[in-house]
């Protein structure tokens, strides 16, 4: 651990220094944080969590971690276990909506110590029945990609990208349901998530996709087939995350990646500490640590995510914050819909997608 000293002096040149009680206490135990795996898990290890260990002396160890129910389920079961597999972990809006219902699962965060995280907009924090229990830190985006090879000029709408006959058969969209594409299709030839509020509206939706199906080349449920699709050009273009693009075309990979006009679908991985974690203070510490500026300053030049402060807190120029974020509104996640209609959901899109 860094001398009292050292950390004081490191704390004053880096803007941060725990003056609240519950950040006063450092531990030598690693503090156990959960990050979605492969570079993923290497780039926040080494752009965030080697750095938090520099400035308070806490060692942070990071476990990998899956997406969605194949990971939520199991936390549910090893916290009503008595278990604690982590101290942080990382939910999206439909986990978290999906956990209020199962009981203490994840713990109310005291903002009150969380200077960092206090200023964030509402839409990065999840509140429920008066108190938080998730901090968004990161932004990521699903735009249009394309393969510049084989496009001279990339579309900059969804909706050319579904109805132009220069890609019929030659796209390659996500598969699943809740992958963003009904939000999207909502967006572009409805009223946005407001269409999703009633099963008329989801079905008229899903019934939409259904008719641009001719522009599909196939539909992907894993990066790594939308990658090797684009390569090879079986399609040339369709729906991808912006970060992984931007990371391939940095190791000389043909994409491009487009913020579309009608906006991109965006999702926000959110910080949350199970109920079963003895280490809230040091969690806490972290989660706020990622929300101060300057480290949503890395998560943008090093993990291509967009920051989730201004450009301006951020200390980004406008040619970095213009290649990981848009200031084009977003698309979010309908969440209250994926969980409320999810059965329902799941049936009009296999139907859709297999007939």
């Amino acid at each position: 651990m860094i001398k009292r000293r050292e950390f004081l002096k490191g704390a004053l040149l880096s803007g941060f220094i725990p003056t609240s009680p519950a950040f006063a206490t450092l531990s030598k135990q690693p503090l156990k944080v959960s990050a979605f795996g492969g570079f993923f898990q290497k780039a926040f290890e080494s752009s965030i969590c080697q750095k938090f260990t520099e400035e308070t002396g806490i060692p942070v160890t990071t476990l990998s971690q899956g997406q969605g129910d194949d990971w939520l389920f199991p936390l549910i079961r090893a916290v009503r276990g008595g278990l604690a597999p982590m101290d942080v972990t990382i939910l999206d809006e439909v986990g978290l909506i999906k956990m209020m219902s199962m009981g203490d699962i994840v713990k109310s965060l005291d903002l009150d110590k969380m200077t960092n995280a206090g200023e964030l907009a509402d839409r990065y924090l999840f509140q429920h029945k008066g108190g938080t229990f998730g901090v968004g830190v990161m932004e990521w985006y699903q735009n249009i990609v394309t393969n510049p090879e084989a496009l001279a000029s990339p579309p900059n709408s969804w909706q050319q990208l579904f109805e132009d006959d220069l890609y019929k058969g030659k796209i390659g969209l996500i598969g699943l349901y809740d992958g963003g594409m009904i939000e999207v299709v909502a967006k572009t030839y409805f009223d946005g998530n407001e269409t999703l509020n009633t099963r008329a509206g989801i079905r008229a939706v899903v019934e939409k996709i259904g008719e641009l199906k001719e522009q599909v080349g196939f539909w992907w449920t894993a990066e790594s087939q939308m990658e090797q699709a684009i390569r090879s050009q079986n399609v040339i273009a369709g729906s991808f995350f912006h970060d992984v693009a931007l990371l391939l075309k940095e190791d000389n990979f043909p994409i491009d990646s487009t913020f579309p006009i009608e906006g991109s679908f965006t999702g926000i991985n959110k910080l949350c500490i199970p109920s079963t974690s003895k280490r809230t203070q040091d969690a806490e510490m972290f989660i706020d640590f990622c929300a101060r500026p300057d480290n949503q300053a890395r998560f943008a030049r090093e993990m291509r995510l967009a920051p989730v402060i201004s450009q301006e807190r951020a200390g980004l120029n406008h040619i970095e914050f213009g290649e990981v974020s848009t200031l084009i509104e977003p698309i979010p996640q309908a969440a209250q819909t994926m969980v409320k209609d999810a059965d329902y959901l799941q049936r009009l899109w296999q139907r859709m997608i297999t007939s």
